[in-house]
């Protein structure tokens, strides 16, 4: 029996008690002719803030976003793509969700030299690269992920990239080299992994090492934090000052440490929501857009630097 991609489960339930849940859950749904939401994890702590619905990803070339970030080139414009299984596409998007052209369907621009075994996330670094990352592993049957990076593209008039730098990475502290993960940022010049768990437990920060010449490139592990909830997403601010993190439950923000790249070591705050499945965040000046795996788009509007503790 195969499991529905579109369900997610804790992370740390047995594969063979998730192979039971479905029927339960269905009878209880029928009787409560309620939905049963397995992705509701407990908030932080902190008092809510506001969220507000801003737009929806309307186009059908986009059914199930999983990346988002603001382009440095255009003003108003974010960069997202589908999930795994999608094509290797990225699409240019407005702040609510419609295509730069909403008189037609957005086909997307093709990453060139790229595959789209399992995309989850997508930064963009100081020279005006995206970076695009092949890193989502369920059921952490991955040993080498991917990422690619690739200099950002004219929506207005390509369709195709130029060609993609592989950049091949593995966990080389995870049992089997596996940790399942979901989220990036380019900060200061160098690339940053965060693990949707770590081993069931906290949540791994991880640098890659460019300076190594392999063609399979270990990880550096930085940090970690217990978040209470699976990472789904991340983003820093454009000068690398602060790292938003998204989970099932909340957005949390971190201040850089002087001297240190360990984001996880700094001030931070959170801003719990109730608002389902969450795939990515980005900081767009004043405020942090979120969509979730609907498409639905949502603005928290924040001063960051009055938050944090």
């Amino acid at each position: 029996m195969v499991e529905n991609p579109k369900l997610r489960y804790p992370d740390h339930l047995p594969r063979p008690l998730r192979l039971l849940i479905p029927f339960p859950l269905l009878v209880l749904s029928f009787c409560s002719l309620a939905p049963i939401a397995v992705w509701d994890y407990p908030s932080p702590t902190k008092s809510s803030a506001r969220f507000e619905n801003i737009g929806k990803i309307s186009d059908r070339s986009i059914p199930e976003p999983s990346g988002l970030v603001k382009s440095r080139r255009w003003p108003d414009l974010f960069w997202t793509h589908n999930d795994s299984g999608g094509d290797a596409r990225i699409f240019a998007i407005r702040q609510d969700g419609s295509g730069i052209d909403p008189s037609r369907s957005n086909s997307g621009i093709e990453v060139a030299g790229a595959q789209n075994v399992d995309w989850e996330d997508i930064a963009i670094d100081d020279e005006g690269y995206l970076i695009i990352g092949d890193i989502g592993n369920n059921v952490t049957d991955r040993e080498i992920l991917a990422l690619y990076r690739v200099q950002e593209p004219d929506p207005f008039r390509n369709r195709r990239t130029g060609s993609a730098e592989r950049i091949s990475v593995y966990f080389p502290d995870s049992p089997n080299r596996a940790f399942d993960c979901e989220a990036l940022f380019s900060a200061e010049g160098e690339i940053y992994l965060l693990t949707k768990t770590r081993g069931g437990k906290n949540t791994g920060l991880y640098r890659v090492d460019r300076t190594r010449p392999e063609e399979k490139s270990p990880l550096l592990r930085i940090g970690s934090f217990d978040f209470g909830s699976p990472v789904t997403g991340a983003d820093s601010s454009p000068d690398g000052r602060f790292l938003a993190v998204l989970t099932y439950a909340a957005v949390w923000v971190f201040e850089r440490p002087t001297g240190s790249a360990n984001y996880l070591a700094g001030r931070k705050s959170s801003f719990p929501f109730r608002i389902w499945q969450c795939e990515a965040v980005s900081f767009d000046r004043d405020r942090l857009l979120i969509v979730n795996e609907g498409g639905r788009l949502f603005e928290l509007k924040v001063n960051i630097p009055q938050s944090l503790q």
